[in-house]
């Protein structure tokens, strides 16, 4: 038996020296394999003391190298050691420095807020081989069977840079943090369609996502396969081809007439990650975890644009200019919501909330301005009010173009 075990340790041990070729370069350059900065956890226990900054043996323990013990066992097989060699499992890994010592971001703070990827809730259900080529499944991911989102998902550790993506763009480099993983990329549809999930292209580590989006699409699309309570179909929100959405995917459906704040502007792109993070800004970028519901960085609810209720620092505003849709005043070129004789409507309606009039869940919507009318899905609304809605594009708008359900306007 000891022999079987040995000979199979060897297998292994050879499968990582042979597979972490192509890595060998990419790792030394990451954040982890930097040889001044990268893994360290001599902090920890001065055992680590005799490996250098960023040596595979912070973390893998292929020798039994850290005080005689064999590597732990894989709980999910319930014996032999952990099929990379890791000295814990999972998220237990990563946890171990990513609390604030070593590692300054303290992401195991995040993750453990009320609203969070659900990183330690689940064990044994990843996969190391869920992000090749061959063994891409949306199954993986899906919420039914094997709903996960453990590190390695969402980072590769053997890639991953440690720079935080310039604003207003939406693509990954190979300084970020998201370098060399794996997500899916949907295909051109027209609007308002669910993409079939074998109609996404796959991105697998060799290759690596270009854009953040994609990474977010391995679960929060039609790919992981039927629409699902908890994984929306985002993709199908984002999608270019609709009447209005958020910049990730693509820019060109805001209006010109927007006035924009923080850097922001209508041809800006986005992460998503933009809106998606803590609630304190000082804290490590990413989806990791909020105490805001959805894992919000502000909140956006049913007071967000009630100007008696000063909601200047919730979420919508820190893109647009809280001065120009809910503060009592005019500006012409602030808004596209005008008509002649009344530069800006917003302002006139400025203790209306924004869910009033636009979509409660903004990724995206098949009509402009994300506009949202009380017969739309009830994923789309929270306390609409508007019954029916006419788009004019030069400004011109007037009470006939919006009938509403308290009254206010009527069509004539």
């Amino acid at each position: 038996m000891n022999s079987i075990k040995t000979i199979f340790l060897c297998l292994v041990i050879l499968m990582l020296l042979v597979g972490g070729v192509s890595y060998a370069g990419t790792y030394l350059d990451s954040a982890h394999g930097n040889s001044t900065y990268g893994v360290d956890r001599t902090v920890i226990d001065a055992k680590y003391d005799d490996y250098c900054s960023g040596n595979c043996a912070h973390c893998h323990e292929a020798h039994a190298s850290l005080g005689g013990d064999e590597p732990l066992p894989n709980t999910s097989t319930a014996e032999g050691p952990d099929e990379v060699l890791l000295f814990s499992e999972e998220e237990s890994v990563c946890e171990t420095c990513h609390d604030g010592n070593p590692a300054a971001d303290n992401i195991q703070a995040q993750i453990d807020k009320t609203y969070a990827h659900p990183t330690d809730d689940y064990s044994g259900v990843h996969k190391v081989s869920e992000s090749t080529t061959a063994d891409m499944d949306p199954g993986d991911y899906d919420a039914t069977n094997s709903l996960h989102a453990e590190c390695v998902d969402c980072h590769n550790p053997h890639a991953a840079g440690s720079t935080v993506h310039t604003a207003e763009t939406n693509t990954v480099t190979a300084t970020s943090p998201l370098y060399k993983v794996s997500g899916v990329n949907p295909p051109s549809t027209a609007a308002w369609v669910t993409p079939a999930a074998a109609s996404y292209t796959e991105k697998p580590t060799s290759t690596g996502i270009s854009f953040e989006y994609e990474l977010c699409y391995k679960c929060h699309s039609s790919w992981t396969g039927p629409n699902d309570p908890v994984i929306r179909d985002t993709a199908k929100e984002f999608n270019p081809a609709n009447a209005s959405y958020h910049s990730v995917e693509e820019t060109g459906k805001a209006s010109s007439y927007g006035t924009y704040v923080n850097h922001w502007n209508k041809d800006s792109l986005m992460y998503c990650s933009d809106c998606h993070g803590s609630e304190i800004s000082s804290d490590p970028a990413g989806p990791h975890g909020s105490i805001i519901a959805h894992i919000l960085k502000g909140n956006y609810n049913r007071d967000t644009g009630k100007s008696s209720l000063k909601t200047s620092g919730h979420l919508c505003f820190d893109c647009h200019d809280y001065q120009t849709y809910k503060a009592a005043g005019t500006n012409l070129g602030g808004s596209g919501f005008a008509e002649l004789g009344y530069d800006n409507l917003h302002t006139i309606h400025n203790d209306a909330v924004c869910m009033d009039c636009h979509s409660a869940l903004p990724h995206g919507i098949n009509r402009k301005h994300l506009i949202v009318l009380t017969k739309d899905n009830a994923d789309y609304i929270n306390g609409a009010k508007i019954m029916s809605f006419t788009n004019v594009d030069d400004r011109t708008y007037s009470k006939s173009n919006c009938s509403t359900t308290i009254g206010c306007h009527s069509k004539k």
